[in-house]
């Protein structure tokens, strides 16, 4: 998410650099008569046109100013909480927030941006209370529905996300974020139509977003629509070749395809792009196993538990890999580990450990009782 900086002067709802940044016609009401008083808003309205060209430590010079010549000045404390962002300067940008909203507490674009400024440092319920605060003020803020969404989100609370979210894109029907976390939610609550829809309408708002095709991607691949999620991937590489993710979403649709050769291209193609993402180790690992490239598989699981070792579907793939090497040593370690992890896939390992050896002790038994 991205700062609301209010500027005077100009009409609602324009766009500054292409972010999400909003002008508001709004004139403080901190504003008193006098020449000294014109000197602060001169120094505002200068701070505008750095601030627009980029040259933020200018703005933040101008803004500085503009609130030294007047103390109560909230929505240059506002604006300088946006510049401080801009420069990395993350304490000083939620100081110069919290002023504006101790000066203006009706001030929403401040509580939204601090809001934003909470969740960016991880202070999460300071940030729920400040887009709580922000809707009051301003329940037709579609930005503050989405912050407060993807805290939802994060934490698992996917119904209250999708309530927000689609508040947020009834008020914003362009919002592309908004549909894509959308889709996002639907597909985490397997609502995979659903999240198909959401994916389709960001796309639209952002037809040369590739990262929105790989998303698309996966409510296709939840779907079965394997040729379509196919295209999408495809689509999603045409417009950003070096998108990593992308290769190896299309290595595990050409896994479940049985197209195992173009899985290892694809998911080797991501792997060399500098993905560090252990479950595409563990695919390639995979489809090795399935071409009987078993040592070259063998590399590819230990490189997958190295990267994350508690990834369980890693451990049991080497574990029956190690089995079919007649490697029963280093089978069970990776069953000893299991058992920490994940209680059922350890059992399946150990039954077919010693399955063989189970079936002869029977046989034996029933010898013996003969």
């Amino acid at each position: 998410m991205v700062l609301a900086v209010l500027l005077l002067g100009a009409s609602p709802g324009t766009r500054v650099l292409g972010q999400a940044q909003q002008f508001a016609g709004e004139t403080d009401r901190s504003f008193v008569n006098g020449s000294a008083m014109k000197t602060a808003r001169e120094n505002y309205q200068q701070a505008i046109s750095q601030y627009q060209a980029g040259r933020y430590h200018e703005a933040l010079s101008s803004l500085q100013e503009a609130t030294k010549l007047d103390p109560n000045f909230a929505i240059a404390y506002n604006s300088e909480c946006v510049v401080y962002d801009k420069l990395g300067r993350s304490a000083e940008a939620v100081s110069s927030c919290v002023r504006a909203v101790a000066l203006r507490p009706d001030l929403a674009v401040a509580h939204y941006n601090l809001g934003v400024l909470y969740d960016d440092a991880n202070r999460i319920e300071e940030a729920i209370r400040s887009f709580t605060i922000a809707l009051r003020l301003d329940p037709r803020d579609a930005r503050a529905h989405y912050g407060l969404a993807c805290i939802y989100s994060r934490r698992g609370r996917y119904t209250d996300a999708i309530d927000d979210l689609k508040i947020a894109v009834a008020l914003q029907p362009g919002y592309a974020e908004a549909f894509n976390e959308l889709g996002v939610a639907y597909a985490q609550t397997r609502q995979y139509d659903l999240a198909l829809g959401a994916f389709l309408r960001a796309i639209d708002c952002r037809p040369d977003e590739a990262h929105l095709f790989g998303n698309l991607a996966s409510a296709y691949y939840f779907l079965d629509r394997d040729p379509q999620a196919l295209s999408a991937l495809e689509k999603a590489l045409e417009l950003q070749p070096t998108f990593a993710l992308a290769y190896a979403k299309m290595g595990q649709l050409y896994l479940r395809m049985g197209r195992y050769e173009e899985a290892v291209t694809s998911i080797s193609k991501a792997i060399e792009l500098n993905l560090k993402d252990a479950t595409a180790f563990n695919d390639l690992g995979y489809a090795y196993m399935k071409l009987d490239r078993r040592q070259d598989a063998v590399v590819e699981f230990k490189r997958a538990i190295a990267l994350e070792p508690t990834l369980v579907v890693a451990r049991f793939n080497l574990g029956v890999l190690d089995l079919s090497l007649k490697n029963k040593d280093a089978a069970l370690e990776q069953y000893a580990v299991l058992k920490t992890l994940d209680t059922e896939v350890a059992n399946r390992l150990f039954n077919m450990i010693f399955r063989t050896s189970v079936v002869r002790a029977a046989t034996l038994s029933l010898r013996r009782n003969r």
